[in-house]
């Protein structure tokens, strides 16, 4: 894990007072060395985070063997071994790390190569030969690449901060557009910042005479063979896992209690044993409400592992929002986000670099309650006979009557809904002349599957609940210099997921009913057959009780008045809710303070060049 940047195109040499700059905003995310490739038209830097070959030979950018390829990587290849294996004798290794792997690959398969990775990368590969720059983004863009472009050269960066080096930064209002109409964003090629783009998961971009060509893009890995189905799911499990464990450095668990971080714990202490030093890392509330203490306890006892458990409070939060936000770039998700500071300075504390999370389970095999919805709304569609089966499942699994269960699975609209059944978004105090400038339909991601369900889990998977998780957890551990590994993000694991029939996915009519199965014997019983729970938090309370002065405050404020993107006297009337059960949904709320926030920092004034210190 580390920091990459480069500019490239006419006068780019000449530039590297520009490129120390990019790569010191970056310094959180690779504290332990630095280093830079400066020739005709190219320059390219590097901070790193040593995970693997941790001796000054692992330094970037690294040069090929025969000198003609340069790189600058961010991330980590898990099957770098086998790809080393692979290529044998046909290349003269200098070093063990998985940077030299994909040189070396690069240098015999081409971009092809890239087919072959398994892990979590952002990679910059330039061609002395051709003069040319490739950019490439794993398949689920769990690694960050933004980029720009300007007076016929490129700069590219794993931050935006680092793009903005030199100029005023200006907000770009069709994504502001559509995160406050939509609640969309983290989606598409566009920031938040006007001439800001992002990489999309596995896509890979070619800079050569000037120009920028595209190709690839999200998912479209699932496309091809699924391969061996017979292959037991607990296999592919093991696999995902075992290979995220390879590192140099102390290593760490994330546990929430839920199905999917007990799962990869008991995955580790099986394969592990006493061979790893692994801990236990819980972000917690003080309100036993919000509290997953207990559950992820009971798998921290049942794997033996040291549980630490780091709790946020309303005034911490307070305190350390426009940290997070310096760190985040763009609007983020708000108190679930921020949970995870005292959980990162923890692991900091005890020396552990490297932390695993279970993200992605729940998109792979059908998680949430919308995917269950969708999964009966099409049973009922089709007049399935066992629409009755899973009905009654439902029913027990979400705790509803049978004739709401019945509105949900026929209502499609459900499933733009949040938990607590209210929209998400709030459109009603959002100036009118700002709605018509910038109008424009909801995005609709591509729908790859004849299942309705499928399509679901795979719009969550590449363009709303995964990207926005990504980037948020991304930038909270690199704040902390701490890689986040997230071995479910595995391809082989998902394409299987995703050639499971429907049915398969909802064993015994459960969420998640295959992986329920697998978990049998890894971890306690009372886990791995509690009921999906939603991530509660404490946001709402907060922004309607302790946090409310920060509120009114904020969005009374002049700066947000006259901005031109709210309706003054609608905020007015809407903060008199503010205490009240009139508001049950404080998404729209916190999109208004973050956005207001996000503008005093970084629009209104110079972007601060120095990472702020956080106060846990």
């Amino acid at each position: 894990m580390c920091a990459i940047a480069g500019i490239v195109g006419s006068g780019a040499e000449l530039r590297s007072g520009d490129l120390y700059s990019m790569l010191n905003l970056q310094r959180h995310r690779g504290p332990d060395d630095e280093g830079t490739y400066v020739e005709a038209g190219i320059a390219l830097g590097h901070r790193r985070l040593s995970i693997l070959d941790l001796s000054p030979a692992g330094r970037n950018p690294m040069s090929s063997a025969d000198g003609r390829y340069q790189i600058v990587f961010n991330g980590e290849i898990f099957n770098y071994r086998e790809i080393r294996g692979a290529v044998g004798s046909r290349y003269a290794f200098r070093t063990q790390t998985d940077t030299e792997v994909i040189l070396a690959a690069y240098g015999l398969w081409g971009e092809k190569c890239l087919d072959l990775f398994e892990g979590m990368y952002a990679i910059a590969i330039w061609d002395s030969r051709e003069r040319q720059l490739l950019l490439a983004r794993d398949p689920f863009g769990i690694k960050p690449l933004y980029f720009g472009t300007d007076a016929g050269g490129l700069s590219f960066a794993s931050e935006i901060k680092p793009l903005l080096t030199g100029k005023k930064a200006e907000p770009n209002y069709q994504t502001i557009y559509r995160y406050l109409r939509w609640g969309q964003y983290d989606h598409a090629r566009e920031t938040f910042f006007k001439g800001v783009f992002r990489l999309l998961p596995g896509e890979r971009a070619s800079w050569k005479n000037g120009g920028l060509s595209f190709r690839g893009g999200p998912g479209l890995f699932l496309q091809k063979d699924a391969g061996d189905v017979a292959w037991p799911l607990e296999g592919r499990l093991h696999h995902a896992v075992e290979i995220a464990l390879r590192a140099d450095v102390p290593i760490g668990v994330n546990l929430s209690g839920g199905l999917d971080s007990s799962l990869l714990a008991g995955l580790v202490n099986r394969m592990s044993g006493d061979m790893i030093t692994l801990e236990g890392f819980l972000q917690d509330y003080d309100d036993p409400l919000y509290s997953e203490r207990a559950w992820a306890s009971e798998v921290a006892s049942a794997t033996g592992r040291h549980l630490n458990a780091s709790v946020l409070t309303a005034e911490k939060f307070r305190r350390n929002a426009d940290a997070l936000l310096w760190h985040e770039e763009e609007p983020y998700g708000g108190v679930p986000v921020a949970g995870y500071l005292g959980l990162y300075r923890q692991a900091h504390d005890r020396n552990i670099v490297v932390l695993l999370d279970g993200n992605g389970l729940d998109e792979c095999f059908a998680g949430y309650r919308s995917h269950h919805r969708a999964f009966l709304h099409e049973l009922h569609t089709t007049n399935d006979p066992d629409f009755s089966y899973f009905l009654t499942r439902y029913c027990r699994e979400w705790d509803v009557p049978e004739a709401i269960a019945v509105h949900e699975v026929q209502d499609r609209k459900q499933s733009g809904l949040s938990r607590d059944g209210t929209a998400e978004t709030y459109s009603a105090w959002i100036d009118p002349v700002f709605l018509s400038n910038h109008e424009e339909p909801l995005f609709e991601s591509p729908r790859p599957f004849p299942s309705a369900l499928k399509n679901m889990m795979f719009q969550d998977l590449f363009f709303t609940k995964v990207p926005r998780a990504l980037r948020f957890n991304d930038r909270v551990s690199m704040a902390f210099s701490k890689e986040l590994r997230v071995p479910f993000l595995n391809l082989d694991l998902v394409r299987f997921g995703f050639a499971l029939p429907d049915k398969a996915l909802f064993g015994q009519g459960r969420p998640k009913g295959a992986l329920r199965a697998a978990a049998s014997g890894l971890i306690p019983e009372v886990v791995r057959n509690a009921p999906k729970r939603s991530v509660q938090t404490p946001q709402t309370a907060w922004l309607q009780g302790e946090l409310m002065d920060w509120v009114r405050d904020t969005l009374l404020s002049s700066s947000f008045l006259s901005r031109g993107i709210f309706d003054p006297e609608c905020v007015r009337h809407r903060l008199n809710d503010l205490g009240s059960s009139k508001i049950s949904n404080s998404f729209s709320l916190w999109q208004a303070l973050n956005l207001e926030e996000w503008f005093k920092q970084f629009i209104d004034t110079a972007v601060p060049q120095t990472a702020p210190r956080f106060d846990l």
